[in-house]
């Protein structure tokens, strides 16, 4: 299933999250389409990565609904597919698999997708290409500095073609210079879906469309300045 441009991508109605007497988020509803740029913030502990998984269905709420790409996460089949094709995923360390090639590890998700050989070849070239890893292929991740690992697990990511690509602290491991031009590859590579990142870093949270501000159990928007 795929979105038209500007249909909403992701749809949080009254989501509420609850491990026993603590409420992490209370009746969040929000909704982010095809284009937007949602930059996450807020303190530590205060439920950013608890909302990303949410949105990735890794984290089912207490009460309240969750819809990727018209998918109805609350229900396994629909979550299912909406994990398959629809949703990307990039966590603060990369997670490749240290015994596959970096081409190996592009193909991964792929293979859950049932990709046809041949298809996750191309996709695989493609995306190695546009990340500037072409010339690692064959290479372990032991083998690789920490923003070439980034740069193999975005490709992973992109390479399943998703709509929505969720990002929980994609810099955090690395230094400004190399996080930099990780986070603009992120954003290049995001056009015509839609991006969620959740940041302790001002600036980049300062660089989205949108930006949501987590605290007291709730999701706020932040109003970006004009540009």
């Amino acid at each position: 299933m795929s979105a038209a441009p500007g249909d909403a991508l992701v749809e949080l109605a009254d989501v509420s999250v609850r491990y026993r007497d603590d409420t992490i988020l209370e009746d969040v509803t929000r909704t982010v389409r095809r284009g937007d740029y949602v930059t996450v913030t807020g303190r530590s502990g205060a439920g950013k990565s608890t909302l990303l998984n949410v949105i990735a269905g890794t984290v089912f709420p207490s009460s309240g609904s969750v819809r990727i790409c018209g998918h109805d996460l609350g229900r396994s089949g629909p979550r299912t597919q909406a994990q398959r094709y629809a949703i990307g995923y990039l966590f603060q360390s990369a997670h490749l698999v240290s015994w596959m090639s970096v081409a190996e590890n592009v193909q991964l998700g792929m293979r859950y997708q049932r990709v046809a050989a041949a298809e996750r070849r191309r996709r695989t070239s493609e995306a190695l290409e546009a990340v500037g890893l072409a010339h690692r292929t064959d290479h372990r991740p032991t083998q690789l500095s920490g923003g070439e690992r980034q740069r193999a697990a975005l490709a992973r990511s992109i390479a399943r073609d998703p709509e929505v690509i969720l990002a929980d602290e994609p810099t955090g491991n690395l230094d400004a210079t190399t996080g930099a031009s990780i986070i603009e590859l992120i954003e290049s590579l995001s056009a015509g879906r839609c991006l969620i990142v959740v940041t302790h870093d001002e600036a980049l949270a300062a660089r989205g469309t949108r930006q949501w501000v987590v605290g007291d159990r709730g999701v706020r928007e932040h109003v970006m300045a004009a540009s």
